[in-house]
């Protein structure tokens, strides 16, 4: 788009309106494609467009992964400024979100755990955690052996290791505990 002259103060010469070619242009979240949810989309990086990895708040409220927001920053030496709203940062910014990185990491275990199939259990308010692994045998901790007072997955149970002794699942267990 050709820029217009524009009408100057002084005869014979003609200003330009000033070229926003340079000026990064940010996608708007519902752009980005790749996300699946409109949550996953609120807990996405307007930078890089994936979840936030070390979420970082701007006092503007916009917030950016931290790698994000440094690289933005480093490229533009001359101004720290908010890559969406513009308004100007100061040096004591950003601040770390300890609450979106707790969400982004829930939200990213249970993505993990859809992808390897392997639903994950949930506590009493609903929110998905991860499940417990066996070490040896990377299966489900689903059991407790009361002679050897240990978690165990269903492998396990069967090993010599355990063979004779007694063992519930693991709610069973902890229910008789409390």
């Amino acid at each position: 788009m050709p820029l217009r002259p524009r009408a100057s103060s002084q005869p014979g010469r003609a200003n330009t309106l000033p070229s926003f070619k340079n000026i990064p242009v940010l996608r708007p979240r519902a752009v980005s494609s790749h996300t699946q949810s409109p949550i996953e989309d609120e807990l996405s990086c307007p930078v890089c467009c994936e979840i936030f990895t070390d979420p970082v708040v701007l006092k503007c409220s916009h917030s950016f992964c931290r790698l994000c927001l440094q690289g933005f920053w480093n490229k533009k030496a001359t101004k720290r400024e908010c890559p969406v709203c513009r308004r100007k940062c100061s040096l004591t910014e950003p601040t770390i979100s300890l609450a979106l990185k707790n969400v982004c990491d829930a939200i990213v275990q249970e993505q993990k755990g859809k992808a390897s199939g392997r639903p994950g259990s949930y506590s009493a308010n609903g929110a998905s955690k991860p499940e417990a692994l066996c070490a040896t045998h990377g299966e489900g901790l689903k059991l407790f052996c009361q002679s050897d007072e240990e978690v165990l997955c269903c492998v396990c149970q069967t090993s010599k290791k355990h063979q004779g002794h007694s063992v519930c699942p693991l709610e069973e267990a902890a229910n008789d505990l409390k």
